[in-house]
Order: structure tokens, then C-alpha cells, then sequence
């Protein structure tokens, strides 16, 4: 029988990952854009680690979704925001991934933010606060890692690798 040597063991594994679990997960993750292209995996050796560094509190709020909250200025006296003329979205000046959607006025079930200031000129929309109605949970990931053909698939490629690598 041949041997293998730890190193080829991982490469192994590192690229039938890439080719099932990783590539899952980059075509799973909402989007599209940016957030899926920055997807990484590390191998050591006990574990196999993908993430996404660049992006990763927006993964995760992609994944588990969040609550209603309010946004506030933090830096700067007001938010800035463009108006939007695209299905009523306004999009946060400088950002690719906060949407805001325009009202038609005041929601009866809405309660005004506590000290809020917010008004509209040149074009722009400035805001002391702005109520996020919050991220529906996608799960993309879990989804991802529950799926039983994937599975079935990584281990045909991985066994595939390997017997290639032993030359059986």
C-alpha cells in the first residue's frame, strides 16, 4: 500500500472542501457581491476553518438575522443618506449594504425616535436616528452544512483525491 504524508493528507481535504462545503457557501451567500467573494479557509491540524474576515458581522447577521433597532449618529451630527429613486430605497451614502425603505409619512404603529431630528435638502436625507426594522435569519449557512447530498458529494470527491493521489 502506499503512504500518504500528513501534508498531502491536508491538501486533500483543503481542496475537497474548497470544491464542496466552500463553493456551497459562496453560492449560498445572499447577495452575490462582495461579501461572497471574500470567503477563506484555513486547514491546521485539527481543524478546517471558512470564514469571512472582511465581512464577517455581516455574515453573521445574514445568518441569525437581528432585531428592530435604532441606528444613531455616532461620529458625525446627523446620518447622511441619498435619496433614492429606485423603488423608494435610500441608500446609506458610501455603504453597499444598509437599505432603508422610504415612508410615506409617519407608520400609525411606528413610535417617533425620543429626540430625533430629520430633514430633507439637496438631495440627501439627514437623521439624528433611523429605525432598522431589522434582518430576517437566512440560515444559508446551516442549510449549507445540513445538506446530505453535499455530503455525499464531498466524500466522493474526497475519496476520489485520494485514491488519485495514491495512484489506486
Amino acid at each position: 500500500m502506499n503512504a500518504i504524508s500528513q501534508k498531502q493528507l491536508d491538501r486533500i481535504l483543503y481542496l475537497a472542501i474548497s470544491r464542496t462545503y466552500l463553493s456551497a457557501i459562496i453560492e449560498a451567500t445572499p447577495g452575490k457581491g462582495v461579501v461572497a467573494g471574500e470567503w477563506e479557509m484555513r486547514v491546521d491540524k485539527e481543524n478546517v476553518v471558512i470564514f469571512n474576515e472582511e465581512f464577517g458581522d455581516i455574515v453573521l447577521y445574514l445568518e441569525e438575522g437581528t432585531d428592530e433597532n435604532i441606528i444613531r449618529a455616532k461620529n458625525k451630527k446627523f446620518l447622511k443618506f441619498k435619496k433614492g429613486t429606485d423603488e423608494n430605497i435610500i441608500r446609506a451614502k458610501n455603504k453597499k449594504f444598509l437599505k432603508f425603505k422610504k415612508g410615506t409619512g409617519t407608520r400609525k404603529n411606528s413610535k417617533k425616535i425620543p429626540g430625533n431630528v430629520a430633514f430633507e435638502k439637496d438631495g440627501y436625507i439627514f437623521a439624528k436616528a433611523v429605525r432598522h426594522p431589522g434582518i430576517k435569519a437566512r440560515l444559508f449557512i446551516q442549510k449549507v452544512l445540513n445538506d446530505s447530498s453535499l455530503k455525499r458529494e464531498f466524500k466522493t470527491v474526497y475519496e476520489g483525491l485520494l485514491r488519485k493521489e495514491l495512484k489506486i
